[in-house]
């Protein structure tokens, strides 16, 4: 017999955040293609942890999660939770004023990316029953264009946040 039963549910948001990385995975090329305008598809984005052998000379475009946090919310039969994932992605360009035209477009696929997620793709392993809203709430954030002399050229750094809403039963 477990020594901890619990009368509240906890929601695991961990099996949230790995939910949303699969859906990147696996959608980034429709989606930077889309971004791109149908035309040449944008090379696709390289997750820091697939990178790590060679942080001396980055693999950009880069993509990261850099932070994450919840609020919970417990009323009365629903469990409220509040889910936040932050991304951090560096976009080169060996041209300066092509630059922030080619960091939108990263960023402009990565939103569509979050605001497309189906919540039971956004839910999928969680344990009894969720809900989530359809549509999350997206930030982005541009950063000022640099001088990377390693990679001979331009980088731009983006930030996105995506906050999304989940409801589930307030019992275990």
């Amino acid at each position: 017999m477990p020594l901890w039963t619990p009368k509240n549910n906890a929601v695991d948001t961990t099996l949230v955040e790995n939910n949303v990385l699969t859906f990147i995975r696996a959608n980034q090329s429709d989606a930077l293609l889309w971004a791109n305008g149908g035309a040449l598809p944008l090379k696709p984005f390289n997750f820091l942890t697939e990178n790590l052998a060679n942080l001396d000379k980055p693999n950009v475009p880069t993509l990261m999660v850099t932070g994450k946090g919840e609020s919970v919310n417990y009323k009365r039969d629903v469990v409220e939770v509040g889910y936040r994932i932050d991304f951090e992605s560096i976009v080169f360009s060996g041209a300066a004023d092509t630059l922030p035209t080619l960091t939108n477009k990263y960023a402009l696929a990565l939103k569509s990316m979050l605001a497309n997620i189906t919540p039971p793709l956004l839910l999928e392993g969680l344990d009894g029953e969720q809900t989530a809203e359809d549509a999350p709430e997206i930030s982005v954030n541009y950063g000022e264009i640099g001088v990377n002399e390693q990679l001979k050229g331009f980088i731009q750094v983006f930030q996105i946040t995506a906050k999304y809403s989940i409801g589930a039963s307030a019992y275990a």
